[in-house]
């Protein structure tokens, strides 16, 4: 999950023209990356509580994008569900 939502951040920020955001993406993902490889040294709880709700932000994004995505394609629609189950 981390991987992706990391793969997502970079896309979007990739195409943009001026070099500040690449930067600051970068460096942010350095800081990051430094500072939870020190907390899971002498703190390994709190690393890994961090980790952990960075993961819920990325799932909670995720389900935000797929919903965006289906409504992109179907208009706005909701999905019909199909009832297959037998009548009685």
């Amino acid at each position: 999950a981390l991987h992706g939502g990391k793969t997502a951040a970079r896309a979007a920020v990739t195409p943009s023209p001026e070099p500040a955001s690449n930067t600051a993406l970068s460096l942010g993902e350095d800081v990051l990356a430094v500072l939870l490889t020190w907390l899971a040294a002498w703190k390994p709880y709190l690393a890994a509580a961090i980790a952990a709700a960075l993961v819920v932000m990325i799932l909670l994004m995720l389900r935000f994008v797929v919903r965006c995505i289906r409504q992109l394609f179907m208009g706005g629609r909701r999905p019909r569900m199909v009832d297959n189950a037998p009548r009685l």
